[in-house]
């Protein structure tokens, strides 16, 4: 009765200091977030936070990996059979995904270590799409293939990444437009060629 007690008092612990630094990243940049200002909007004392989390970078560090893990699941579902022949719906499954944790994919983004969390999000995507992509006519061997999709898949997080950072001001469905035109054009071309 006490453990079942105690553990959903951590669990219920560890909802509350999330929920008070997702309001707090509201207000100010997660450098700038104190385990203070956790604990004063979470009302809960520092003890509680420090049972749970080393620092407020242990928190963040906590929040990244449940994102690429999570990721990593929705990708695996996915079969990327035939995208350079129809990109699109394998776009809007990332819009999807986007869509759905956009507050945690920009919390991803801000972090001092975002370049090396984006790096592996691209690797889920591209080691996901290479498993299951039949190979197309257009490519002559599998190193060409292998190539052109660590080079579309590599971009396409690239452009997504910038879109979460705020560079490119569009909405998600015409940036997922342009993307699947983009891959379209380059593989009519590449079909003409061979």
């Amino acid at each position: 009765m006490g453990e079942k007690k105690e553990y959903r008092s951590s669990i219920r612990s560890r909802k509350l200091i999330r929920q008070a630094f997702y309001e707090t990243l509201k207000e100010k940049s997660f450098e700038k977030i104190t385990v203070t200002d956790i604990v004063k909007k979470a009302d809960i004392n520092r003890s509680t936070f420090y049972a749970h989390y080393p620092d407020v970078m242990g928190l963040i560090e906590e929040i990244q990996e449940e994102i690429l893990d999570y990721t990593q699941k929705f990708m695996g579902d996915i079969d990327f059979s035939d995208f350079f022949e129809n990109p699109k719906p394998y776009l809007q499954n990332i819009v999807k995904l986007v869509a759905e944790n956009n507050e945690l994919y920009r919390l991803l983004m801000t972090s001092a270590m975002a370049a090396k969390q984006m790096n592996r999000l691209k690797y889920i995507l591209i080691e996901r799409t290479i498993k299951t992509l039949d190979a197309p006519e257009m490519f002559r061997n599998s190193f060409e293939m292998e190539f052109a999709i660590r080079f579309f898949m590599g971009g396409i997080v690239d452009v997504y990444t910038q879109w979460l950072s705020g560079v490119i001001d569009c909405s998600l469905e015409e940036l997922t437009d342009e993307l699947s035109k983009m891959v379209l054009r380059t593989t009519k071309h590449l079909g003409e060629e061979n």
